[in-house]
């Protein structure tokens, strides 16, 4: 899956042709990074460089990679672009359904103030960098970005002060919520904790349809799994956990909202083998465009396989 590139909207590649053509037109300037080149797919043939330092940006996207993406792998070529001072530089990225991201964009210390980095969607910011140096980071772990479906979104890119060349990288690894990345639910077929999801969805989401892949997972005591949902307005939410009576004993389920998945809206109150958000008082989110929550899911007493699900029905 990793040789799947996706979508940038960035003129990095004319930049990096445009010095090569000019020099076999005889243009007297200096000769283009032949590293660059061969980046853009050109075949520069056997080269003699000259001992130069390593690349600050590069190092410094590799360094942020190996503390906060250290079990991603990178998605396709790094991007360089130059912001200007005062403003900000927006680039359209595809994020895959199936896949986890990790995104960097770092600046060489001493160039810029403070760089920024918010994801938009249909124009609306969905997640936020909160570092306050001269790189920005969304899909901190624990809570890499996982979009339920494949969503083109746009990053905007801006700094307090300075202006000066960045980096920018998308990581990747396949969403753990799914086998292989192929949108099989994870963890078997979970047939009983299936079972006893649909029996309380009778009266604990009654009028309500199953929305999106039921999701099943095996759970040790005190481990937790995430699910990630989209809510979007129009629409009431229940979200129902289970897990079979000789499995989990007492189950507990939060919804998170983004981009950080650090407030919580709302807990399960129930304290055994079944755990329910949405009910009797479903969510009916008031949002202008659709945002990604997620369901933490966990074991709290016993152990066992547990299957989640989310029912919805028009407001």
């Amino acid at each position: 899956m990793h040789n799947r590139t996706p979508w940038l909207a960035a003129p990095c590649l004319l930049a990096a042709v445009v010095p090569a053509v000019l020099l076999a037109c005889g243009d007297k300037r200096p000769a283009a990074d032949p590293s660059t080149l061969a980046d853009a797919g050109l075949d520069v043939g056997p080269i003699s460089l000259v001992a130069q330092g390593p690349d600050p940006i590069d190092t410094g996207l590799g360094q942020i990679a190996a503390q906060v993406a250290a079990d991603m792998q990178p998605e396709g070529l790094a991007i360089r672009q130059t912001l200007a001072a005062g403003q900000p530089t927006k680039l359209d990225v595809t994020l895959q359904g199936d896949e986890c991201y990790a995104i960097i964009a770092y600046a060489a210390p001493g160039t810029v103030q403070d760089l920024d980095m918010a994801m938009l969607f249909q124009g609306q910011p969905i997640a936020q960098d909160q570092q306050n140096d001269t790189s920005a980071v969304l899909g901190l772990p624990p809570a890499p970005i996982c979009p339920p479906t494949t969503t083109p979104v746009t990053l905007a890119i801006s700094a307090k002060q300075g202006a000066a060349p960045f980096g920018l990288r998308l990581y990747s690894k396949p969403n753990p919520q799914l086998k292989g990345g192929t949108g099989t639910p994870a963890g078997g077929t979970g047939d009983s904790a299936s079972d006893l999801v649909m029996k309380n969805a009778a009266t604990l989401a009654k009028g309500m349809s199953p929305e999106g892949t039921l999701v099943t997972k095996t759970l040790a005591e005190g481990e937790t799994t995430s699910v990630t949902v989209t809510l979007q307005a129009g629409k009431c939410y229940t979200a129902i956990a289970a897990s079979t009576k000789d499995g989990v004993k007492d189950l507990e389920m939060r919804l998170l909202m983004p981009p950080f998945f650090t407030v919580e809206v709302e807990k399960d109150k129930r304290s055994d083998n079944v755990a329910v958000i949405g009910s009797p008082s479903p969510q009916c989110p008031i949002t202008l465009f659709p945002i990604p929550y997620r369901l933490d899911v966990t074991a709290k007493k016993g152990a066992g396989n547990v299957a989640v699900q989310l029912f919805s029905k028009t407001k």
